[in-house]
Protein backbone atom coordinates (compact mmCIF):
# COMPACT_ATOMS: atom_id res chain seq x y z
CA UNK A 1 0.00 0.00 0.00
CA UNK A 2 3.06 2.54 0.59
CA UNK A 3 4.05 1.79 -2.41
CA UNK A 4 1.35 2.47 -4.35
CA UNK A 5 0.70 5.74 -2.37
CA UNK A 6 4.00 7.05 -2.84
CA UNK A 7 3.69 6.26 -6.63
CA UNK A 8 0.51 8.57 -6.80
CA UNK A 9 2.23 11.58 -4.76
CA UNK A 10 4.94 11.51 -6.95
CA UNK A 11 2.79 11.23 -10.05
CA UNK A 12 0.76 14.40 -8.15
CA UNK A 13 4.02 16.16 -7.52
CA UNK A 14 5.30 15.72 -11.13
CA UNK A 15 1.96 16.71 -12.81
CA UNK A 16 1.79 19.75 -11.16
CA UNK A 17 5.36 20.81 -11.60
CA UNK A 18 5.17 20.16 -15.56
CA UNK A 19 1.67 22.13 -15.59
CA UNK A 20 3.57 25.16 -13.72
CA UNK A 21 6.62 25.37 -15.88
CA UNK A 22 4.64 25.21 -19.15
CA UNK A 23 2.58 28.21 -17.81
CA UNK A 24 5.98 29.55 -16.91
CA UNK A 25 7.73 29.10 -20.16
CA UNK A 26 4.55 30.08 -22.37
CA UNK A 27 4.36 33.33 -20.42
CA UNK A 28 8.52 33.86 -20.80
CA UNK A 29 9.96 35.74 -23.82
CA UNK A 30 13.24 35.75 -24.69
CA UNK A 31 15.13 38.53 -27.11
CA UNK A 32 17.65 37.27 -29.49
CA UNK A 33 18.58 38.94 -32.95
CA UNK A 34 16.39 38.10 -36.10
CA UNK A 35 17.91 35.81 -38.64
CA UNK A 36 16.54 35.54 -41.90
CA UNK A 37 16.85 31.98 -42.53
CA UNK A 38 18.10 30.41 -46.11
CA UNK A 39 18.38 27.14 -47.50
CA UNK A 40 21.80 28.06 -48.67
CA UNK A 41 23.02 27.71 -45.03
CA UNK A 42 22.45 24.26 -44.73
CA UNK A 43 24.82 24.20 -48.12
CA UNK A 44 27.66 25.20 -46.09
CA UNK A 45 27.25 23.07 -42.71
CA UNK A 46 24.84 19.90 -43.19
CA UNK A 47 25.13 16.85 -44.90
CA UNK A 48 24.26 17.06 -48.51
CA UNK A 49 22.98 13.56 -48.84
CA UNK A 50 20.36 14.56 -45.97
CA UNK A 51 19.30 17.99 -47.97
CA UNK A 52 16.54 17.59 -49.43
CA UNK A 53 16.00 21.31 -50.64
CA UNK A 54 18.56 20.50 -52.82
CA UNK A 55 17.15 17.76 -54.65
CA UNK A 56 14.49 19.87 -56.35
CA UNK A 57 15.51 20.71 -60.34
CA UNK A 58 14.87 24.18 -60.11
CA UNK A 59 17.01 24.50 -56.82
CA UNK A 60 19.70 22.51 -58.29
CA UNK A 61 20.03 24.77 -61.23
CA UNK A 62 20.42 27.68 -58.76
CA UNK A 63 23.36 26.49 -57.51
CA UNK A 64 25.22 25.54 -60.73
CA UNK A 65 24.47 28.70 -62.24
CA UNK A 66 25.46 30.30 -58.76
CA UNK A 67 28.85 28.47 -59.14
CA UNK A 68 29.39 29.38 -63.01
CA UNK A 69 30.13 32.92 -61.50
CA UNK A 70 33.78 31.48 -61.09
CA UNK A 71 33.23 29.81 -58.05
CA UNK A 72 33.83 26.47 -60.04
CA UNK A 73 37.12 27.97 -61.63
CA UNK A 74 38.19 28.55 -57.83
CA UNK A 75 37.26 25.35 -56.43
CA UNK A 76 37.74 22.47 -59.36
CA UNK A 77 41.98 22.91 -59.56
CA UNK A 78 43.47 19.52 -60.66
CA UNK A 79 44.35 18.58 -57.19
CA UNK A 80 40.88 18.49 -55.97
CA UNK A 81 39.73 16.48 -59.32
CA UNK A 82 42.42 14.28 -59.45
CA UNK A 83 42.34 13.28 -55.78
CA UNK A 84 42.41 10.16 -54.68
CA UNK A 85 40.49 8.98 -53.09
CA UNK A 86 38.40 12.04 -52.62
CA UNK A 87 37.00 13.19 -49.26
CA UNK A 88 34.64 16.22 -48.87
CA UNK A 89 32.54 16.02 -45.74
CA UNK A 90 30.37 12.95 -46.03
CA UNK A 91 31.02 11.95 -49.11
CA UNK A 92 33.70 9.27 -49.78
CA UNK A 93 34.90 8.33 -53.34
CA UNK A 94 37.51 5.77 -53.88
CA UNK A 95 37.89 7.24 -57.52
CA UNK A 96 38.98 10.84 -58.26
CA UNK A 97 36.27 13.24 -58.98
CA UNK A 98 37.13 13.60 -62.39
CA UNK A 99 36.66 10.12 -63.04
CA UNK A 100 33.49 10.11 -60.92
CA UNK A 101 32.08 12.87 -63.47
CA UNK A 102 32.97 11.43 -66.29
CA UNK A 103 31.81 8.17 -65.63
CA UNK A 104 28.48 9.08 -64.05
CA UNK A 105 28.06 10.80 -67.86
CA UNK A 106 29.12 7.76 -69.62
CA UNK A 107 26.54 5.65 -67.85
CA UNK A 108 23.06 7.96 -67.78
CA UNK A 109 21.86 6.52 -71.48
CA UNK A 110 22.41 3.18 -70.44
CA UNK A 111 22.30 2.77 -66.56
CA UNK A 112 20.20 -0.43 -66.49
CA UNK A 113 23.27 -2.10 -67.79
CA UNK A 114 26.12 -0.47 -65.71
CA UNK A 115 27.83 -1.26 -62.32
CA UNK A 116 25.59 -1.40 -59.02
CA UNK A 117 27.03 1.84 -57.75
CA UNK A 118 26.00 4.15 -60.99
CA UNK A 119 23.05 1.94 -61.69
CA UNK A 120 21.51 2.63 -58.22
CA UNK A 121 22.67 5.93 -58.92
CA UNK A 122 20.59 6.97 -61.60
CA UNK A 123 17.63 5.10 -60.42
CA UNK A 124 17.54 7.70 -57.41
CA UNK A 125 18.12 10.41 -59.79
CA UNK A 126 15.13 8.99 -61.69
CA UNK A 127 12.66 8.77 -58.74
CA UNK A 128 13.56 12.43 -57.21
CA UNK A 129 12.48 13.10 -60.67
CA UNK A 130 15.60 15.22 -61.46
CA UNK A 131 17.74 13.05 -63.31
CA UNK A 132 17.73 15.32 -66.69
CA UNK A 133 18.89 17.84 -64.42
CA UNK A 134 21.60 16.24 -62.63
CA UNK A 135 23.02 14.81 -66.20
CA UNK A 136 23.34 18.60 -67.50
CA UNK A 137 24.82 19.87 -64.58
CA UNK A 138 27.32 17.01 -64.73
CA UNK A 139 27.91 17.85 -68.68
CA UNK A 140 28.21 21.48 -68.02
CA UNK A 141 31.12 20.77 -65.42
CA UNK A 142 32.75 18.49 -67.66
CA UNK A 143 32.88 21.19 -70.43
CA UNK A 144 34.06 23.89 -67.54
CA UNK A 145 36.88 21.26 -66.58
CA UNK A 146 37.92 20.73 -70.06
CA UNK A 147 38.27 24.54 -70.30
CA UNK A 148 35.11 24.53 -72.70
CA UNK A 149 32.91 27.92 -72.84
CA UNK A 150 29.47 27.79 -71.05
CA UNK A 151 26.88 30.25 -70.90
CA UNK A 152 25.94 31.37 -67.65
CA UNK A 153 21.65 31.17 -67.69
CA UNK A 154 21.89 34.93 -65.60
CA UNK A 155 17.91 34.73 -64.70
CA UNK A 156 19.04 31.41 -62.59
CA UNK A 157 21.43 33.20 -60.71
CA UNK A 158 20.91 34.00 -56.58
CA UNK A 159 22.89 36.89 -55.90
CA UNK A 160 22.24 36.11 -52.10
CA UNK A 161 23.84 32.76 -52.16
CA UNK A 162 26.66 34.35 -54.73
CA UNK A 163 27.77 36.65 -51.56
CA UNK A 164 27.84 33.57 -49.36
CA UNK A 165 30.15 31.56 -50.92
CA UNK A 166 32.14 34.59 -51.32
CA UNK A 167 32.14 35.02 -47.84
CA UNK A 168 33.13 31.27 -47.22
CA UNK A 169 36.03 31.67 -50.01
CA UNK A 170 37.18 34.99 -48.05
CA UNK A 171 37.22 32.68 -44.88
CA UNK A 172 39.60 30.30 -46.42
CA UNK A 173 42.14 33.05 -47.65
CA UNK A 174 41.90 35.21 -44.57
CA UNK A 175 40.03 38.09 -43.35
CA UNK A 176 41.28 42.12 -43.13
CA UNK A 177 38.74 44.91 -41.75
CA UNK A 178 37.50 46.04 -45.39
CA UNK A 179 36.27 42.20 -45.77
CA UNK A 180 34.92 41.88 -42.17
CA UNK A 181 33.02 45.50 -42.74
CA UNK A 182 31.84 44.24 -46.36
CA UNK A 183 30.34 41.22 -44.87
CA UNK A 184 28.56 42.44 -41.58
CA UNK A 185 26.81 44.87 -44.08
CA UNK A 186 25.61 42.21 -46.34
CA UNK A 187 23.86 39.77 -43.17
CA UNK A 188 22.94 43.31 -41.94
CA UNK A 189 21.48 44.02 -45.12
CA UNK A 190 19.73 40.92 -45.20
CA UNK A 191 18.31 40.92 -42.11
CA UNK A 192 20.81 37.93 -41.08
CA UNK A 193 21.49 40.12 -37.82
CA UNK A 194 22.69 36.94 -35.72
CA UNK A 195 25.45 35.65 -38.13
CA UNK A 196 25.84 39.26 -37.99
CA UNK A 197 26.13 39.63 -34.15
CA UNK A 198 28.45 36.33 -33.92
CA UNK A 199 30.66 38.20 -36.55
CA UNK A 200 31.40 40.72 -34.10
CA UNK A 201 31.38 38.59 -30.85
CA UNK A 202 31.81 35.15 -31.42
CA UNK A 203 33.29 33.85 -34.52
CA UNK A 204 37.11 33.32 -34.24
CA UNK A 205 37.56 34.20 -37.60
CA UNK A 206 36.78 37.63 -36.87
CA UNK A 207 38.29 37.70 -33.22
CA UNK A 208 41.33 39.33 -34.01
CA UNK A 209 39.93 42.17 -36.86
CA UNK A 210 39.84 46.29 -35.60
CA UNK A 211 36.06 46.61 -35.63
CA UNK A 212 33.96 49.31 -34.71
CA UNK A 213 31.88 46.56 -32.55
CA UNK A 214 29.82 48.49 -30.49
CA UNK A 215 28.54 50.57 -32.79
CA UNK A 216 28.16 48.30 -35.18
CA UNK A 217 25.94 46.28 -32.96
CA UNK A 218 23.46 49.07 -32.55
CA UNK A 219 22.28 48.90 -35.92
CA UNK A 220 21.35 45.14 -34.99
CA UNK A 221 17.63 44.62 -34.47
CA UNK A 222 16.23 41.63 -31.86
CA UNK A 223 12.86 40.01 -31.51
CA UNK A 224 11.09 38.48 -28.90
CA UNK A 225 9.84 35.14 -28.86
CA UNK A 226 8.31 32.73 -26.27
CA UNK A 227 10.36 29.91 -24.87
CA UNK A 228 7.74 27.24 -25.59
CA UNK A 229 7.71 28.24 -29.24
CA UNK A 230 11.96 29.08 -29.75
CA UNK A 231 13.38 26.70 -32.16
CA UNK A 232 16.61 25.99 -33.58
CA UNK A 233 17.60 28.10 -36.66
CA UNK A 234 20.07 27.78 -39.31
CA UNK A 235 22.67 30.50 -38.82
CA UNK A 236 24.73 31.13 -41.55
CA UNK A 237 28.01 32.50 -39.45
CA UNK A 238 28.22 30.45 -35.99
CA UNK A 239 29.34 31.12 -32.80
CA UNK A 240 32.22 28.90 -32.50
CA UNK A 241 34.31 30.44 -29.65
CA UNK A 242 32.71 28.36 -26.97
Amino acid sequence: MKYVLFIILTLTTLISCNSDNKKNEKDQLVERYIEQESPFTDLFYYRIKDNEWIRQPENIMTVHETFKKGFYQTYLTSEILDQKPYVNGDIYYNISLRTKIDSLIETYQDYSSASKYYREFWLRRIKEQNDSTVFLVLTEVQQIINGDSVETRDELVNEKFRKMIQIATDWQQGLDNKLALSHFDFLQKEKMHQSAYNLLFENFLYSDLNLRKDSLQKTLKTEKVSVDTMEQRDIFITDNTK
